[in-house]
């Protein structure tokens, strides 16, 4: 499998989101859901939402100042405090 679709390109791997957003082609741009509750590789912390109030900010990125977040993986969330 390569990031985000199954290998026989029929379906999106669990814990990614892909669109046809790639300009001139055919292929799919695909990256992990963030907020999902799942920290893939290209996510520095995913606490399990998409809002800026506590915890991970909502593009993964990083910890909302206040906040310290560690761990998580491919099938846990970020464990986040304050």
């Amino acid at each position: 499998d390569n990031i985000g679709c199954a290998s026989n390109c029929w379906g999106v791997i669990l814990g990614y989101v892909c669109s046809k957003s790639i300009p001139g082609s055919t292929l799919s741009l695909c990256q992990s859901d963030c907020g999902d509750g799942w920290k893939f590789p290209d996510e520095n912390c995913d606490d399990g939402n998409k809002t800026d109030n506590k915890g991970c900010l909502s593009d993964c990125s990083g910890s909302i100042s206040g906040w310290y977040c560690n761990g998580g993986s491919m099938t846990s969330a970020s464990s986040c405090s304050t």
